[in-house]
């Protein structure tokens, strides 16, 4: 399946694919410096980078980074004392991406950026060198889910969060489903259902999973699917600081977080999963015998 994908992500770097991307709401101060060019090429589901509150001087890794568009802007923000890192498995779209980062770190007057060749279920960082790792719409290209969570919590510091936008089903997707290469590599039958996908985080290690953003996707194959945008935390403090931050924002339908105790907003922010949730409007009740 990873030959099909790069197969697919190859072509993409080369003659524009539509159907792979969605409109993406990047501020027009944060993309000034980026050659217009590079948005032709730009894939996705959501908008992580400009969700995740990035900071000057963090270091910043970019799973699945493509010709770079996010890399850029967490470039400009985090300035010349932070560091980027975009990591992609297709040459093309790194060659595409190291084309325009000369010409945005011309731009920026710095250049704190690098990318790197690499799969995603084995990142090329050492341990503990990161402080946010971003993710679009590259996490359902994967064979090993599991093993790129594990990779995911094995870069970030004490302290660090993932800020994921990814494709979630409504239902568990029959094997039959997940061999057909097309689907697959167009972000359809590699999903998770939303429960599992969070399940699996949590395996790995992550806590405090809050909910950014979420829409329908589209239905193939008899599937629903969304985009779903969340963060997820390993350290307690960085949750409750997020829940409070939250404020007027509703966490997986629970309610503000205003006036509530910070050790309430991390239990619930933590423990969401294993209460009743409303279900989003995209998704349907799951057929029997099947899991959502």
């Amino acid at each position: 399946m990873r030959t099909a994908v790069q197969r697919t992500y190859a072509a993409a770097a080369t003659r524009p694919r539509p159907n792979l991307c969605c409109a993406q709401d990047y501020q027009s101060e944060w993309i000034a410096h980026i050659p217009a060019e590079a948005f032709t090429f730009n894939y996705g589901c959501g908008s992580p980078m400009m969700k995740s509150a990035i900071r000057e001087g963090e270091q910043v890794l970019d799973l699945g980074s493509g010709v770079g568009i996010d890399c850029f802007v967490a470039a400009k923000i985090v300035g010349p004392s932070g560091r980027v890192t975009g990591v992609d498995m297709t040459d093309e779209m790194l060659e595409r991406a190291e084309g325009y980062r000369t010409r945005v770190a011309a731009t920026l007057g710095f250049d704190n950026l690098e990318f790197r060749k690499g799969f995603i279920e084995s990142i090329p960082l050492p341990d503990g060198s990161v402080d946010v790792v971003l993710s679009n719409c590259v996490i359902n290209l994967s064979p090993n889910k599991p093993e790129v969570f594990a990779e995911m919590r094995r870069v970030l510091r004490g302290g660090g969060r993932a800020v994921i936008s990814d494709i979630v089903s409504d239902r568990e997707i029959l094997p039959e489903h997940q061999a057909d290469e097309d689907l697959w590599g167009s972000c359809y039958t590699g999903v998770l259902p939303v429960r599992g996908f969070i399940a699996a985080l949590r395996e790995a290690g992550f806590i405090g999973f809050t909910r950014i953003a979420e829409s329908p996707w589209g239905e193939k194959a008899g599937y629903r699917f969304a985009s779903l945008t969340l963060a997820a935390f390993i350290s307690l403090s960085r949750v409750i600081s997020a829940c409070i931050r939250a404020n007027r924002r509703s966490i997986w339908g629970l309610t503000p977080w205003s006036r509530t105790m910070p050790v309430i907003a991390f239990i619930a922010c933590n423990r969401w999963i294993s209460a009743p949730i409303p279900p989003p409007s995209w998704r349907r009740p799951p057929t029997p015998g099947t899991s959502s």
